[in-house]
């Protein structure tokens, strides 16, 4: 887990965003979220359509 911390804390000194990975793991190991499923819509996962997004933008193009 040192190195996690250290990686988090590289990227929130670089001006990331985002919950800690203790908020995370607490988040996930409560109740409420013992069902928790990936994000969909549409019938396509969170990744697949942040993919599309991004392929979309013809100033992203690599």
């Amino acid at each position: 887990m040192a190195l996690q911390k250290r990686v988090v804390a590289a990227l929130h000194r670089a001006g990331a965003v985002g919950p800690d990975p203790e908020e995370v793991v607490q988040y996930l190991a409560g109740r409420e979220n013992q069902r928790w499923t990936p994000i969909q819509a549409g019938g396509k996962p969170a990744s697949q359509m942040i993919i599309e997004e991004r392929d979309s933008r013809p100033w992203v193009r690599w």
